[in-house]
């Protein structure tokens, strides 16, 4: 009887951890009220990959090296911020953003030179991070999908 009353205020907190009002904080629409998006003008990766293509060189975990196309659109559909098109993955966009710098405790949003951009990918996701320099060009950047496959990248702009 005590192991009852223990798994039932377990199992509702499980329970509650999956509903839209627990990840409240992590929504975007509740932190625009308070004002804290961000100044989109600023010179960062979204900046630089702008409106640019890359032709892309690709080495996956599991053997294949293959070569696909990356564009960049500014501003984005999926993100308010920057999409991402990849040739080889028909019909999926991928939400883009520039990653925070400085560190915990004094970050800086949108003034980083590093990209990560998410989305579907069959039925998980897909992911792919990199920076690029003032130049617009990419530097080695990773991809990895929710599977655990995971891809060395290398681009050069078009």
């Amino acid at each position: 009887m005590t192991r009852a009353r223990l798994v039932v205020p377990v199992f509702g907190m499980l329970l509650m951890a999956g509903t839209s009002a627990f990840a409240e904080p992590w929504r975007r629409d509740a932190q625009e009220q308070s004002g804290s998006i961000g100044n989109l003008e600023s010179e960062n990766c979204q900046s630089h990959l702008g409106n640019h293509s890359y032709l892309c060189h690709v080495k996956s975990s599991f053997g294949s090296d293959f070569t696909d196309t990356f564009a960049f659109t500014s501003p984005g559909i999926q993100s308010s911020r920057f999409d991402l098109e990849v040739a080889g993955i028909p019909d999926t966009t991928f939400g883009c953003a520039c990653v925070p710098g400085g560190g915990f405790a004094d970050p800086s949003f949108d003034d980083s030179f590093v990209f990560h951009c998410v989305g579907p990918f069959g039925v998980g996701q897909m992911s792919f991070r990199g920076a690029v320099t003032g130049a617009g060009k990419i530097k080695p950047a990773e991809g990895v999908s929710s599977s655990g496959d995971t891809f060395a990248i290398k681009c050069k702009q078009m």
